[in-house]
């Protein structure tokens, strides 16, 4: 677990009559940089639990006489996080010292700062490219999204590691003041608070407190302000939004200009857009877009021949399984000399999604990957990369499975069984030899030998083999080559040598001397005797 702090701004009000309250806008959703963390931190705000009262501290004192408040309020919006509670601090008392937190409500005109502590529990790194959704927003890598975190605690502070926020502690107590936060003011006023900088919250403050308590006896007068100054801080703020709005859709809208314009004159918002490009996708990766208009060979079909060509696969064997159609299309100068680059490629564009590079990287792999997710859900699972690199290495296993020369064919009957249960097999011979049928035409019946029995088993063979990062990022293609061949001629090995091996077992005693078929004694060792008795008992075999 992390404990991450950062800085924001306090506001306290006190409405006619009623007790001092203060007011956090403690997160808004956006990037940190925060000490003890080598990326930019996101605070998941899905995440974040808080306990039902938080203690408002003076410089982290942790003490009844540095107690300015506790929190009764804290309202996690999913977009914005804010902590509200009364103020606590008695008045001082005359003569006396003044306590740490009696001396922050004193300096109303200093420009304090919260330092907000939350301890994260869980944490995910997002690599450099890859895009992330949290609190409403995107984000691009690489920053740490903190996915569960706990408030913990909040100070104030004479100062912080972010100088732009602001901290307003002056007393406001008249009459005809209104219960209505900054936020929701502003808000009814138009603002983004979001949008806006740190300079205009400030000034825009100024604005709230002379409309709220212009008859504060406590305050410092509050200059007057034109009415063009406000008219520019509401420009700047909407232009800041919509500056906002357009860099997000040109970013989500990348490669696709036409929804692009749409999008920025339509005045759509970055949801609609990245739904408008979802469903431009679902058109793209349609299964008829994925074959010639000519009505020619299927295109993911011909790449994984080239493929499976580049990788030494024979085309005379290819053509068994592709078909001559799809292997003289993949021998063409267009579509021959597949790679891992190529594939990729391809499934980037099957799933309309743009190239991060011109070469293969970690964001290219991580792409290609992402892509093959989409098509995957989708339903196109023949199109994503494990489906085009299975398709291909199958048929170069089995090539590589049947270059191996195998006897047990010779001898051995293939069956089939229902599940990997032990079984019994039985082997009918018959008793008995062809007679000859007598003038009546009666035939006899012949007696079948049923004792001939024996246990099969189903068993499961198997080894793993895997491209490593470099072999994708260099494109080579020697080792994928041997990859598939070398499995094919294992498993035709491997299956060879269980025939035999179950074969020279013996089980039932097989090799008898009463069969005709085993010979033992001191005329068996291995010499040419031996080997001239063996080979006479083999020729005196009739059955």
């Amino acid at each position: 677990m992390t404990t991450l702090t950062f800085n924001a701004p306090i506001h306290l009000r006190a409405a006619s009559g009623k007790q001092r309250r203060f007011e956090i806008l403690a997160y808004s959703g956006g990037t940190l940089n925060v000490t003890g963390f080598r990326l930019p931190v996101v605070v998941d705000l899905g995440g974040v639990t808080a306990p039902d009262s938080i203690p408002i501290l003076a410089d982290h004192e942790n003490s009844i006489s540095a107690t300015i408040g506790q929190t009764d309020s804290v309202e996690n919006t999913g977009r914005a996080l804010v902590m509200s509670g009364p103020v606590t601090v008695h008045p001082p008392i005359e003569g006396a010292p003044l306590t740490p937190a009696q001396q922050v409500i004193a300096r109303a005109d200093h420009k304090w700062r919260a330092s907000i502590g939350v301890l994260v529990t869980e944490q995910e790194e997002i690599s450099d490219g890859s895009r992330v959704s949290v609190n409403h927003r995107e984000f691009v890598g690489p920053i740490i999204v903190a996915r569960r975190s706990e408030l913990t605690e909040t100070s104030v502070l004479a100062s912080g590691a972010d100088p732009t926020t602001s901290v307003n502690l002056a007393a406001r107590a008249a009459t005809g003041a209104t219960s209505m936060s900054f936020e929701e003011w502003a808000t009814e006023k138009g603002f983004d608070i979001q949008a806006l900088s740190p300079a205009a919250i400030e000034f825009l403050t100024m604005l709230y407190d002379s409309e709220t308590n212009p008859h504060d006896p406590n305050s410092e007068p509050v200059p007057a302000v034109p009415a063009a100054a406000a008219a520019m801080i509401d420009l700047r703020a909407t232009r800041s939004a919509e500056h906002q709005r357009i860099a997000r859709i040109e970013t989500l809208a990348v490669n696709r200009p036409l929804i692009a314009s749409a999008a920025i004159i339509g005045g759509w918002t970055p949801e609609k857009t990245e739904l408008e490009i979802m469903k431009s996708d679902q058109r793209t990766t349609s299964p008829n877009n994925l074959r010639h208009s000519t009505g020619g060979p299927d295109n993911t079909q011909v790449l994984c021949a080239s493929f499976a060509m580049n990788c030494g696969g024979s085309q005379a064997f290819l053509a068994g399984s592709y078909g001559d159609d799809v292997i003289d299309c993949a021998s063409r100068s267009e579509h021959r000399g597949a790679t891992l680059f190529n594939v990729m490629q391809h499934v980037l564009q099957a799933a309309g999604m743009s190239a991060p590079s011109n070469k293969i990287s970690d964001s290219y792999i991580h792409a290609a990957f992402q892509a093959s997710r989409k098509l995957e859900a989708s339903g196109l699972s023949t199109v994503s990369l494990p489906g085009i690199l299975s398709n291909s290495s199958n048929k170069l296993l089995l090539e590589g499975y049947g270059m191996v020369k195998q006897t047990w064919k010779e001898f051995c009957a293939i069956g089939n069984l229902q599940d990997l249960k032990a079984a019994k097999r039985y082997r009918l011979t018959p008793k008995g030899d062809f007679e000859e049928v007598g003038p009546g035409g009666h035939i006899k019946h012949m007696a079948l030998n049923t004792e001939d029995a024996y246990t099969i088993q189903g068993k499961t063979y198997a080894r793993m083999v895997s491209l490593s990062r470099t072999d994708i990022i260099n494109d080579d293609l020697s080792a994928f080559e041997s990859i598939p061949k070398v499995l094919g001629r294992m498993a035709a090995i491997k299956l060879e040598k269980l025939i035999y091996t179950t074969l020279l077992g013996n089980a039932n005693s097989f090799f008898h001397a009463d069969n005709d078929n085993y010979l033992s004694g001191a005329g068996s060792a291995l010499g040419i005797d031996a080997l001239t008795a063996a080979e006479k008992l083999f020729l005196n075999q009739v059955d």
